[in-house]
C-alpha cells in the first residue's frame, strides 16, 4: 500500500516539474528524459481506467 502512495506523490511531482521545464525550455533533451520517465509512470495509472470503462462498454454492446 505505501509503495502505491509514493508512486502516486512521484507522478504528481513530475508532472509538474514537467510542466515548468516545458514552459521554460522545451527544446532541452531533459525534459525528453522526463517525458520517457512520465510515461514509464503514467501506464500504471492508465489501466485502472480502462479496466473500468472497457466493461461497461462490452454491458452496452451486449444490451
Amino acid at each position: 500500500m505505501t509503495d502505491g502512495g509514493k508512486e502516486k506523490s512521484d507522478l504528481a511531482d513530475s508532472s509538474k516539474e514537467m510542466d515548468n521545464e516545458s514552459k521554460d525550455s522545451s527544446d532541452s533533451s531533459d525534459n525528453e528524459e522526463m517525458d520517457i520517465e512520465n510515461d514509464l509512470e503514467a501506464p500504471r495509472a492508465i489501466p485502472i481506467s480502462l479496466t473500468v470503462t472497457m466493461p461497461q462498454l462490452k454491458c452496452e454492446k451486449i444490451d
